[in-house]
Parts: C-alpha cells; sequence; structure tokens
C-alpha cells in the first residue's frame, strides 16, 4: 500500500511537471537548437559520437554533480558501478536506471542530458562514487589504505569550499523580464541595444512577449581573458545617441566582473542616463554620440 501511494505521488508529480513544462522542450525550435550539444548520438555512428559519451560523463561530475577533479569522481562512479554490479545488481539497476532513461530521452531529443536538468540524477551519482570510494577501501591494505583518505579529500574539498562560500554570498536567480519590461517602457524606435553574450539565449527567449524582438540590437561578443576584442566590440557603438547595454548570466570568475569592466569602460565613452536591476540581470542607457 505505501509503494503504491508512493508511486502514485511519484506519476502525478512527473504528469503535471510533463503537461505544464516538460512537453514543450521537445517542440521548441529555440531550445532544441540552444540544447543542441546535450542530445546523446542516437545511435552513435562515428568516433567522434563516442567521444560524446566520455565528454558528457566528465561534464556531468563538474555540473550539476559538483566535483571539481571530475575525472577522479567518473573513475570512482565506474569502480562504484562493478562494485555494485557484482554486489547486487538490483541496486545497480535502481541507482542508474534515471540516468539511462535521461540518456535515452536526450536520444530522442526530448530531454537535454546537461547540468540543472540533470539535478534529479545528482543522488544516483553520489551512491555510486560513494560505492567506488568504499570499493577501494576495502581492497586496499597497509600502508596504501592512506589513498582512500586523500581521494576523499580531493573528492570534497571543493564543494566544501563552495559551500561555505556561498553561506556569505548565496545564489540568486537571474531576473530578466523586470529588465525587458523596463526597456519596453522606456526605449524610442532610433534606440540602439547592446545584448551581453551571455544574456543573449535569455533575450533570445522572451524579446517577443515584451516587443523587443524587432528592436535594432547588436549581440555582444564573448572573449571572456582578451579585454581588447571587448574593447573593439563596443567602441562600435560610439556615434549613438541612446544605447541600451543589457546584462544578465555575466562573468564574475578569476577575479574579474566582467559587467564593471564594461560599465568602466562605457562610462569613459558617453554619458550614462539610466539604469535599471532586478536580481542577476541590469540594463544602462548611454548617450554615446559626442564621445
Amino acid at each position: 500500500v505505501y509503494v503504491s501511494v508512493v508511486g502514485l505521488a511519484w506519476g502525478s508529480s512527473f504528469a503535471m511537471y510533463y503537461f505544464l513544462l516538460l512537453r514543450r522542450v521537445g517542440t521548441s525550435e529555440y531550445l532544441l537548437a540552444y540544447w543542441q550539444g546535450a542530445f546523446m548520438p542516437f545511435p552513435p555512428r562515428s568516433f567522434e559520437d563516442m567521444k560524446w559519451f566520455a565528454f558528457v560523463l566528465l561534464r556531468v561530475f563538474g555540473d550539476p554533480v559538483g566535483f571539481y577533479f571530475s575525472g577522479l569522481a567518473a573513475f570512482a562512479f565506474v569502480l562504484g558501478c562493478v562494485s555494485m554490479f557484482a554486489r547486487d545488481k538490483r541496486k545497480l539497476f535502481a541507482f542508474t536506471s534515471p540516468i539511462l532513461f535521461a540518456l535515452l530521452a536526450s536520444g530522442l531529443r526530448k530531454y537535454p542530458f546537461q547540468g540543472r536538468l540533470l539535478l534529479f540524477t545528482v543522488p544516483c551519482f553520489l551512491l555510486l562514487v560513494a560505492e567506488g570510494v568504499e570499493y577501494c577501501r576495502a581492497r586496499l591494505r597497509g600502508g596504501s589504505r592512506v589513498m582512500v583518505p586523500l581521494l576523499v579529500a580531493m573528492l570534497l574539498f571543493h564543494p566544501l569550499i563552495e559551500a561555505v562560500y556561498h553561506i556569505g554570498r548565496p545564489r540568486t536567480r537571474e531576473e530578466i523580464k523586470p529588465v525587458l519590461e523596463h526597456i519596453k517602457r522606456h526605449r524610442r524606435d532610433e534606440d540602439l541595444l547592446y545584448v551581453y553574450y551571455a544574456a543573449k539565449p535569455a533575450f533570445d527567449y522572451y524579446s517577443s512577449r515584451y516587443g523587443l524582438d524587432d528592436s535594432r540590437f547588436v549581440a555582444g561578443v564573448r572573449a571572456r581573458t582578451e579585454w581588447r576584442k571587448y574593447v573593439e566590440d563596443l567602441g562600435k557603438l560610439r556615434g549613438n545617441e541612446r544605447v541600451w547595454i543589457l546584462f544578465s548570466h555575466v562573468f564574475t570568475s578569476e577575479g574579474a566582473d566582467e559587467e564593471q569592466l564594461f560599465l568602466s569602460y562605457l562610462d569613459e565613452m558617453g554619458d550614462r542616463l539610466d539604469s535599471f536591476k532586478s536580481p542577476g540581470a541590469a540594463v544602462y542607457l548611454y548617450d554615446l554620440a559626442n564621445h
């Protein structure tokens, strides 16, 4: 009876999720193009297709599972699968079936096998990684056992540091919609819109909803450490009296904050006329005509 109740709850939850959200993934041309690299080659026909599996396995252990040494975690995962196959095949199937079904759905181009869309598989990966570590502990003897604490330390150090860091600086959602609403209410027909490269997927998705799909806009380049390319890209905006600069999903790693770097240069290029911010997104209006 209890199993039936749990199964009914799971089935109801899946049905609601599918009909409200999931079924649109397989029919949206935008989402299919955006997640192109997250669909399993099915069936694999070349060596490049086979490389997809190795690459994706390593990527999954980094995001969403959260290991910095993704290759080490993948190795422990494989050992865990071997160990559990020998010990309890039913449990192995129970732990791997969500992963395998997600892979199959990606092969049918119905569900991307990447990032946050795989959060539901994280417990499965973690349990099998733990099984792999235990397999190593049981097989190693004497002085070799120091390798197991070292393995655990290497696997857990980065996730622990990340967790402690985000206690003080918690992650927030990226709310680009209020920013687009602000642009919609205040833009003029002659205005130019510059879309920061990482904001473009969200802009492409929501622009028609806010009547911005027909606006004059420029897609920014992605350069990261090559700041000169950003300077050249922003330099093309000179001569425009009203330019909106849209930011979201800003790159802030490796000691850089690209939004602040852009703004410091834009403040030298022209005059800031307006600004609007929401969590994880912002827009700035500049006059770049007379500089």
